[in-house]
């Protein structure tokens, strides 16, 4: 189904807690934090940084954002991760990817030929990794029908493990996007591991939903992952604040598009494990104390 929506959204939405935007902990300080020693083995995450269009900024051999993305995960994977996240609204997609049914193999299933899903599949079987990505879905792309900003997870053996829509809709996607209903975990060597897309990460406090609080209370999860498109100053100061409201490791990849405000990774007392301020693509990388 063509994504006139992408379009639309590109050219007007506002960047999750941009000014003028849903009441994000600006006043917050980025206290941070010291390193916990490391009392067990731990595990490498990343949390890569990277912003639509940053392409010719990674590579000069790139000439499109999923060239880009594929040499950020290969970077991560080279220095050890073992668990990669993608920032929101990176790929610049023109058209919506099929939504994967849990267990789902895009790489050898023929009704995902061609698409990013059976490439970034393809990149965490190679690779031997957990890889979260966000992507515009869709139930069925050659019918009408809703549309979502969806997080994917793969495993280390390329088959779906987790699938999460943006529940905490911004902005312009309030008129083009479903709303998610839910929250769920997957396995990793990290215990629990969630998922949330940008806005939804302060969702209790501006729209009382109960969801971020069911994510790490009662499905358990030890480390979330978190996609975002994030733009203001306010992007550390609020990671930060996540990570310790909720007690979790928050694994935050944000953009880089102009201005940027950084991303990195949280401990769950709001510890500072590693982070950046700096709009450019790179790889964040931590090691968190597997349980």
């Amino acid at each position: 189904m063509p994504l006139r929506t992408l379009a639309a959204l590109a050219a007007v939405l506002v960047a999750c807690g941009s000014n003028g935007g849903p009441a994000a902990p600006d006043a917050l300080v980025d206290r941070g934090g010291e390193r916990p020693e490391a009392a067990r083995p731990t595990l490498t995450v990343a949390a890569i940084q990277y912003g639509e269009g940053d392409f010719a900024k990674v590579s000069p051999s790139c000439s499109d954002n999923y060239c880009a993305l594929v040499k950020l995960v290969e970077e991560a994977a080279q220095k050890g991760a073992k668990l990669v996240v993608l920032p929101e609204y990176a790929l610049g997609q023109k058209s919506a990817e099929r939504l994967p049914a849990l267990g789902a193999r895009p790489e050898s299933d023929a009704l995902f030929a061609g698409s990013y899903l059976a490439g970034f599949a393809k990149q965490a079987r190679e690779r031997s990794l957990h890889l979260v990505v966000d992507l515009i879905t869709t139930p069925d792309p050659k019918a009408t029908g809703p549309l979502h900003n969806s997080q994917v997870a793969f495993g280390p053996d390329g088959a779906v493990v987790g699938v999460h829509h943006k529940f905490n809709l911004f902005g312009n996607e309030k008129k083009e996007l479903t709303a998610g209903t839910e929250v769920s975990v997957f396995e990793s060597p990290l215990g629990k591991t969630g998922m949330l897309v940008c806005a939804d990460i302060y969702a209790e406090l501006e729209i009382q939903s109960p969801l971020p609080q069911k994510l790490s209370g009662e499905l358990k999860a030890r480390v979330v992952a978190v996609s975002s498109d994030w733009l203001t100053a306010s992007a550390l100061s609020t990671f930060w604040f996540y990570a310790k409201r909720y007690g979790v490791y928050a694994i935050v990849a944000n953009t880089t598009a102009a201005p940027g405000q950084g991303g990195g990774v949280w401990g769950p007392g709001g510890e500072v494990l590693v982070q950046t301020k700096e709009p450019a693509p790179s790889v964040q990388l931590a090691p968190l104390p597997l349980p």
